[in-house]
This record gives C-alpha cells, sequence and structure tokens, in this order.
C-alpha cells in the first residue's frame, strides 16, 4: 500500500481530483519534486493549459528549469510522416530498419530491412548520432542515446527525434535526465489512450528540463559518450568473434537463409512432418555436414544443462528487500534494467534462479531460441524460468565460444528447428541437448572466447558509465530513486 500526503493547492492544480491513485503516481510526485527543487510554483502541472499552448513566459524559480523545446534545435522535436512499409531479404536492395524495441538492444545485427525504392521521402527518416530517441506507443518512456553504429539507420515513426542544441545543452545530459526514472515518470504522465498508449512530439515539448552546473553538465555528458562508445566496441568485438569463427570453420556463420523448399529423405524425418523444422534445423545441419570439423552433441559440452520448472514468485517493491528478475529480453538490452524485484526470503528457490557469469542462456518459451552471455553485471540477478542455463564444462567447450556457435545466424537454424508448438512455442532443453555444433580445438576456441569475454566487459562498463552519470544527476538534483 502507498500512502502519500497533499495539499489543497496541489488538489487545485491537479484538477481537483480526489482519487488517491492520481496524486501517489509517479508523474505526479515527479512533477512536485520539479517544482520544489526549483523553488517554483508557476509551472503547470496540467501541460496541455492554455497558457503553455500560448507560450506565455514563465517563470523559473530560484534554480533554473528550462522547456526541452527551448534547447533544442529549431524544429527539433518531431516524428517523421507515417507510410508504409516494404520490408526485402536484400542488403542491396534495402536499409536497416530500427524499430522502437531495437533501439534498445546491445546488438543491432539481424535488423529488418526496408525497401530502398519504395520507401518515400527515405532520407528524412535517418537516425543521426547523438540524437535521443523516445518511443511513443506500446511501451512509452523508453529512451535510447544514438550511438556511433545507429548513424544513418532508417528510424520507425513510432520513436520520438529529440534534437539537441548543442550551443544550448548537451545531448548526453538531456539523455541522461530523460531517460531517468525522474525524466520518464515526467514523460509518461503525458500518455494518452487505454488500451495502446500513445504520445505524440508536441506532448513533450514543455517538458521541464533542470539545469545544473556547466561543470557538472559536461561530466554526466562525457560518461554517456563513454556508455555510448563502449557499446559499439562491444559490437564490434561481438563481430570479429563471429568473423573468426567463420573463418576458423571455412563458412559464413552469418550467413543463413532458411531455403524455400527442401528435399528431405523419409529415413531422416525424425517423425517431423512441418516444413519449418527442415527448413530451419536441416538446412542448417546440412552446411555443417560440409564440415571437415567434427560436429559434436552440446548435452556432451556442458558441465550442467538445466532450467527451474516454476520459480515460486513473491515480488516487493523495495530492492532492499529482493533481487532483480531478469527476463530473456532483459538480458540483450544494452542497459540491464528490472523493474521486478522477487523477495530473498519468501521465494522459496530464488537462490537457484541466480545467475553466474560465463554461462548461456536460451529461452525455451515466449521467442525461443534467443541466445544471452552472461556478464559481470548480471550478477546478483535472477533469471527467469524461461531460460535454460547452459553451464560449459571448460575442458572441451570455452563459454565465449558456445555463445558465438549458438547465436550465430546457423546456430539459430539449428535452435529454431527443434522449436515445437503453434500457441505456446517451446524449445524444451533436451532438444537443445541432442543439437550437433561444430567443435575447433581449445587453441582456436580461446581467441574466439576472448573477444567474447571483452565484448561482455564492455557492456558491463557502458552500464556502470551510465550509473556513475545518474548518480551525479540524482546527487545535484538532491532525487532519490527509491
Amino acid at each position: 500500500m502507498k500512502a502519500i500526503a497533499t495539499t489543497a493547492d496541489q488538489l487545485n492544480d491537479g484538477g481537483r481530483r480526489l482519487d488517491a491513485s492520481y496524486h501517489a503516481s509517479d508523474g505526479v510526485k515527479a512533477w512536485r519534486f520539479i517544482l520544489q527543487w526549483s523553488g517554483s510554483s508557476t509551472w503547470l502541472v496540467k501541460p496541455a493549459s492554455k497558457q503553455i499552448r500560448e507560450n506565455r513566459p514563465i517563470a523559473y524559480g530560484t534554480r533554473r528549469l528550462e522547456p526541452l523545446e527551448e534547447v533544442c534545435v529549431s524544429e527539433g522535436i518531431f516524428i517523421p510522416g507515417r507510410f508504409k512499409r516494404f520490408y526485402v531479404d536484400d542488403p542491396e536492395y534495402g536499409e536497416p530498419w530500427l524499430s522502437p524495441s531495437d533501439m534498445l538492444q546491445a546488438e543491432l545485427s539481424g535488423l529488418r530491412l526496408v525497401s530502398r525504392k519504395l520507401t518515400p521521402s527515405i532520407e528524412t527518416l535517418r537516425i543521426h548520432r547523438s540524437w535521443i530517441l523516445l518511443s511513443r506507443s506500446g511501451t512509452i518512456g523508453n529512451v535510447a542515446y544514438a550511438r556511433q553504429d545507429m548513424d544513418g539507420l532508417i528510424g520507425s515513426d513510432d520513436i520520438i527525434r529529440i534534437v539537441a542544441d548543442p550551443a544550448k545543452i548537451l545531448p548526453g545530459y538531456l539523455y541522461a535526465f530523460l531517460s531517468s526514472p525522474l525524466g520518464k515518470a515526467l514523460i509518461e504522465q503525458r500518455t494518452y489512450g487505454s488500451v495502446v498508449p500513445h504520445i505524440e512530439a508536441h506532448h513533450v515539448k514543455d517538458l521541464p528540463i533542470p539545469r545544473l552546473e556547466s561543470a557538472t553538465e559536461q561530466r554526466i555528458h562525457e560518461l554517456i559518450e563513454q556508455a555510448a562508445a563502449l557499446r559499439v566496441e562491444a559490437s564490434r568485438h561481438k563481430q570479429e568473434a563471429l568473423d573468426l569463427a567463420s573463418s576458423s570453420l571455412g563458412v559464413d556463420l552469418s550467413d543463413f537463409k532458411p531455403p524455400t523448399s527442401l528435399l528431405v529423405l523419409s529415413s531422416r524425418l525424425n517423425w517431423r512432418l512441418e516444413a519449418a523444422y527442415h527448413a530451419t534445423q536441416r538446412a542448417a545441419e546440412n552446411i555443417l555436414c560440409t564440415l571437415s570439423t567434427r560436429l559434436v552433441l552440446i548435452g556432451d559440452l556442458l558441465l550442467d544443462m538445466f532450467y527451474l520448472g516454476k520459480l515460486h514468485r513473491v515480488f516487493v517493491d523495495d530492492p532492499q528487500y529482493g533481487v532483480p528478475l531478469l527476463s530473456i529480453a532483459d538480458a540483450q538490452k544494452s542497459k540491464l534494467t528490472s523493474d521486478k524485484f522477487v523477495s530473498q526470503t519468501q521465494s522459496r528457490n530464488v537462490k537457484q534462479a541466480m545467475l553466474q557469469e560465463g554461462w548461456v542462456l536460451v529461452s525455451r518459451t515466449g521467442t525461443p531460441g534467443l541466445v544471452t552471455y552472461v556478464r559481470r553485471e548480471m550478477l546478483g540477478m535472477a533469471g527467469t524460468d524461461h531460460l535454460v542455463r547452459l553451464v560449459p564444462n571448460e575442458d572441451r567447450v570455452l563459454s565465449g565460444y558456445l555463445y558465438t556457435i549458438l547465436s550465430s545466424a546457423v546456430g539459430q537454424g539449428l535452435l529454431l528447428g527443434s522449436v515445437h508448438g503453434s500457441v505456446q512455442p517451446q524449445l524444451p532443453p533436451e532438444y537443445i541437448a541432442c543439437t550437433k555444433i561444430p567443435l575447433l580445438s581449445m587453441e582456436d576456441q580461446r581467441p574466439i572466447h576472448d573477444l567474447i569475454t571483452r565484448y561482455a566487459e564492455a557492456l558491463t562498463c557502458a552500464s556502470e558509465f551510465e550509473d556513475e552519470a545518474r548518480a551525479l544527476l540524482y546527487q545535484a538534483t538532491g532525487y532519490s530513486n527509491k
């Protein structure tokens, strides 16, 4: 149960609403904190008011707040026009397409391609370095900082572009505020729609941005820039590992497209009559069978492989009494976030759910076959019961090599071919154990493994830089994220 105290003035600001849920919401609390911090009572809580629309002067109080629109370039908060999308398979005819969910990912490989010829005004859709990207429908308030490997990508019209004016505000600092719980609460308060929430560009133009000492803003910006650079470096290490594995095996692991037709001998049906099975797993197996490198069952390379059954979950609000619960979707984001905490004392098998560095995780339900490498920042987190844990036998296979093979396009073909079920697709652990992968010598595995460990460490360090930036923001504003 939540409890909050309010005043008569705050009741009036809220349209004299008497429902407790409104006054206890994160958005209202964020507005009140911002007003208290600035020493101002004139920035209206209702952003669509006539005063805002007519651009009347707003008093800023003893500390400085500036509307988001005033720290951006002219027309720097916008959504490109909506249009029909035509997807293509060949990179020669298409451009990588960045969706609101893609912009949060640690890796940008495997993006869908939109037709270069059939996409109208395609140049107006391009994302550029240091822009701030805000999801505007579905899950509102997700914010991403456009790093170097996003520069030039075609962005969805479900992304609001925010282009900071460097002469007025540093983009890294602006991102740090908008992506903080304080900034996200202010953004989410502007949403509309009960079934599918939405937010438009004009709804965020007057968001109050707290201005700090220039040295503090500069340091926060530098930390965000360092985090962005490390994520680009991590992607490069992952690609280098994939290229090295492909070179060592003599086959391009990233180049795999399930055939539209495939002839399968009756002796190889394995009692499976689904075309998708033979078009993915069998096609991937056919590629690997051409290798001189021996193929080994995954189950023979592991010390253990398990999932928890049903995880007994007792959720708590205070992180002090719980551990973060990580899903496969959370684990693949560039910045690990989880707003779900399971009790350390009341959740019976939470200790067994804790993740260990160097494990390889494979999702068995939901979107089966997704693969994640457990990195240092995941320590102290619990994985959901939808994750199969692969614990490599380091005498036979190095974890970084195993992750590289399974996360490649060919490896995904091997895993996805074992998926069964139409309503609730599943990838049983025993199917993973029976999947064969090519096994290089330990000497050849080592450099691939080392690149993946560098990839994982770069992502962890990037998160630490972002955490440090937000800690400086909280310290300067007196905000407590509790």
